[in-house]
């Protein structure tokens, strides 16, 4: 045929043309692959998962990646001086789409602050920033920041707002806000702070994600959040005194965790605790509600009185609801029965012993008259798992137990994780929950003993 069907012949002869015929039969050697040889996308994906002092180093391995850096997009400034961040701006020449600054190790001077006002007022003016996060402590964030449309995730920790004015905090892109309010922020927090706050939420009508943080006790301040289009919320707040008020209903909402001071609403008499409510009034989307209620030590109170209002909203669909609770204490059984009939479809219950009480739990003895008068109806009628984390199974916490265990009629598994003070009351303990009837014949009890200590 005059020519050979080897492919291994074939190739030979193909790399002997490519030599100019003068080693016919020779392969040429390819150049092996070089840093140099790499593509932009990729220097920058491998800069980017550096931190910016190696990426800044790296100028020195070659030409060809000298100032390459330069072209990131994303700059996180965690750790570094605010002069080394002003430095690394002036000399970067592409746009800039995010950046992170940490400045509170160590804390940055007062007389610093109009530096930052001067690096936040050249980011605004000059990059299409879309994302943002400061954690600077007690700055006032910079006015110039509400003029960057394209912002879609601002995260401030240790910062505050500045004072509101009507249309002016307003970020129009804003899908995710996150505000963290430490307690170095306290002698700061009243109530022109949260009106900022609540002036912001509003101002975003694309908000989808809110997280908020507040560490610090603060008087009488009422959080109001009108966010029609929400879908994840989280507010963690230790203040016994803070009120949230939802002014709009959220209807997309599809997640929340909340740790709020259900127990300051009960107790007085439950006016903010129906405003509060009322925002559930169009939930029907919710697969999973978790809320997180944080209680404050109380004397002994008339429980009975305790709860003088109904919600009337049901939630159909909410299937899974987590909870803080020391269900030694009648206030808090109180609260979780009041909750439970508004679910009458929950399928799993978690309940947890709240991490702040340990070492203080006050248990007092009920009367069968209290688990008759909070305990009725078919609070666990579609009940299949349910969960008791770190509960010291005083008398009540048994008797909670059986009160399940008696309804539940078709729960499938109690886990029970006993925080024992020693093996003979975890002996006790786990010979008295065998002996409640169950009304579930498949109901299964898991049952771990943790340490008290």
């Amino acid at each position: 045929m005059g020519y050979s069907s080897s492919p291994a012949k074939g190739r030979q002869a193909s790399a002997g043309r490519k030599d100019g015929g003068g080693n016919k039969g020779v392969r040429a050697e390819r150049r092996p692959l070089c840093l140099t040889d790499l593509p932009d996308e990729v220097v920058l994906e491998i800069l980017s998962c550096l931190d910016l002092r190696d990426a800044v180093r790296t100028s020195a391995l070659s030409r060809a990646w000298r100032h390459r850096w330069r072209h990131l997009c994303f700059l996180d400034f965690t750790g570094c001086s605010l002069s080394a961040a002003q430095s690394v701006l002036l000399r970067h020449l592409s746009q800039v789409w995010g950046l992170a600054l940490d400045a509170c190790s160590p804390p940055l001077p007062e007389a610093d602050h109009p530096r930052l006002d001067d690096l936040l007022g050249h980011l605004s003016h000059r990059h299409a920033l879309e994302s943002l996060t400061l954690q600077v402590p007690s700055y006032k964030l910079h006015s110039s920041i509400f003029s960057c449309d394209e912002l879609v995730y601002l995260e401030l920790k240790g910062c505050l707002l500045p004072d509101s004015t009507p249309g002016f905090l307003r970020l129009r892109n804003l899908r995710k806000l996150k505000m963290h309010y430490t307690v170095m922020l306290k002698p700061h927090l009243n109530s022109a702070q949260f009106d900022a706050l609540a002036a912001l939420i509003t101002g975003c009508p694309r908000l989808r994600r809110l997280e908020i943080t507040v560490d610090p006790n603060v008087l009488g301040v009422t959080l109001k959040i009108a966010a029609p289009h929400l879908r994840h919320l989280f507010i963690k707040t230790r203040s016994t005194h803070l009120m949230v008020e939802f002014q709009s209903l959220l209807p997309d909402l599809a997640r929340a965790r909340l740790r709020l001071p259900f127990f300051l609403y009960v107790q007085e008499g439950g006016r903010s605790f129906c405003i509060f409510y009322r925002a559930f009034h169009r939930w029907r989307s919710w697969s999973c509600l978790i809320v997180i209620p944080w209680f404050v030590s109380s004397q002994k109170v008339d429980f009975q009185a305790m709860v003088p209002f109904k919600i009337q909203t049901k939630f159909e669909n909410l299937q899974y609801l987590t909870t803080d609770a020391d269900l030694g204490d009648a206030a808090h059984i109180v609260f979780i029965f009041e909750f439970l009939r508004c679910c009458p479809n929950l399928r799993g219950l978690k309940i947890e012993f709240p991490v702040s009480r340990h070492g203080f739990h006050h248990h007092f003895e009920e009367t069968q008259e209290f688990w008759n008068a909070h305990g009725y109806g078919d609070l666990f009628r579609c009940l299949r798992i349910m969960e008791l984390i770190d509960v010291y199974l005083s008398y009540n916490e048994l008797q909670f137990i059986k009160l399940v265990l008696s309804k539940a009629q078709v729960l499938e598994n109690f886990t029970i994780v006993h925080r024992a003070e020693n093996e003979s009351s975890s002996l006790e303990a786990c010979i008295e929950i065998l002996k409640f009837k169950r009304v579930s014949q498949g109901a299964q009890i898991k049952y771990n003993v943790a340490s008290a200590h």
